[in-house]
């Protein structure tokens, strides 16, 4: 017998739940083909439950979940047959001499409506991971995507294995990888892949000789990267004005010109230079070693990234001495304490000094009259109480 439309089923769950509530007057002919035409019902929505529930035991979310996929809804069905009293109907049915019907199982609607949500959480990652496989991404990127599942999904019965397989291809495809990228690209993927590799997010361990290999070839760009980044720093150097430079910056110190420091070409000059060190630190090479002929801009480059990192402090502590003279609730230790801060660094412009000590002296003033005004409060009420007592 072929399944009865949703719009029939309507009618015969609402019979039976008012029936079971009691709200029936008069017999109920059609008993027998609505216990019959619901348990049938139930059966056959438990059937494909059961289909579900054992897919979603196994770890197949998206195959459970496709179940309930419109217009054929698993779970639009089940929540038609469910009503309050659907419980207690097979006592109902026995009572009136019928077999006691099948029910939806609950514990099965349940895991279809987590694996429907399961689904919702992680297809957008599922349909980009397959783009990713499609267009041979490399396996870090595919790997990051698993991971993301994985996480939604901790008790997945198989994603941990996958994630351990892919994992360990890479550490066999690390290595010529990187060898294959061009050349002025090498250096930042090596830096990106050993950070990677040693984030702790592997499941699997790196092979300490597939790090030591990546650290050699890390080196070895870096070493051959050397001579043109030493004539840029060279040019450079001698644009700015060569060992003149060094004069211009203790002019500006002298005047505190900090724009003067914080133009495009010094910052890219001291840039350069902390660069150049970092990489000849990384590469066992002396950073100020004749080969190269960099002492002298080196050392130009310290001086200055020095005299600039002095100027700011003292730049933020001005600030904080001026915000300090503005501001009414704050006292003289407190406003004295800020300026020798700032004149520790380096001496006070002329402004700043005056306006200082402007706000001492009448912060001052101001303690003096609160001290007058509150003796003569004193005065008063004692000549008050004299007045009082002898006319007394």
């Amino acid at each position: 017998m072929s399944r009865l439309d949703r719009k029939e089923m309507a009618l015969i769950v609402d019979r039976l739940r008012r029936f079971v509530a009691g709200q029936t007057s008069g017999s109920y002919p059609q008993l027998a083909d609505d216990l019959q035409n619901y348990s049938r019902q139930c059966e056959d929505v438990n059937r494909q439950l059961q289909e579900c529930l054992q897919l979603y035991q196994q770890g197949y979310y998206l195959n459970a979940a496709a179940a309930a996929e419109p217009p054929e809804s698993i779970l639009l069905d089940c929540e038609q047959l469910e009503f309050q009293g659907a419980d207690v109907l097979g006592s109902v049915a026995a009572v009136h001499g019928h077999a006691e019907p099948a029910i939806v199982q609950r514990d099965w609607v349940a895991a279809l409506n987590e694996a429907c949500e399961i689904k919702l959480k992680i297809e957008p990652d599922l349909c980009l991971l397959r783009q990713l496989t499609l267009a041979s991404r490399p396996i870090p990127a595919r790997l990051y995507k698993m991971r993301q599942i994985f996480e939604r999904i901790p008790n997945h019965p198989f994603l941990e294995a996958d994630i351990r397989l892919f994992e360990r291809t890479w550490f066999q495809e690390a290595k010529m990888f990187c060898l294959k990228q061009p050349e002025e690209l090498r250096q930042t993927l090596l830096e990106e892949v050993l950070e990677d590799l040693t984030s702790g997010r592997y499941l699997e361990k790196p092979p300490a000789a597939l790090l030591e290999t990546l650290r050699t070839q890390r080196r070895e760009v870096l070493r051959s990267s050397l001579p043109p980044r030493a004539a840029e720093l060279r040019e450079l150097h001698e644009r700015l004005g060569g060992r003149e430079l060094l004069t211009q910056a203790e002019f500006w110190f002298h005047e505190g010109r900090l724009d003067q420091f914080q133009t495009s070409d010094v910052q890219r000059f001291v840039q350069l230079a902390e660069a150049w060190t970092t990489a000849c630190t990384s590469c066992g090479q002396m950073p100020d070693s004749g080969e190269f002929g960099l002492a002298e801009p080196l050392d130009h480059a310290q001086r200055i990234s020095r005299a600039e990192q002095i100027l700011l402090q003292h730049q933020a502590a001005v600030d904080a001495l001026l915000q300090d003279i503005r501001d009414n609730q704050c006292g003289i230790p407190r406003l004295q304490q800020r300026y020798q801060q700032a004149k520790a660094i380096r001496s006070l412009d002329q402004t700043v000094e005056k306006q200082f000590r402007q706000r001492v002296s009448w912060l001052r003033i101001r303690g003096i009259l609160r001290i007058v005004l509150l003796l003569l409060a004193v005065l008063g009420v004692l000549g008050g109480c004299a007045a009082v007592a002898f006319m007394f």
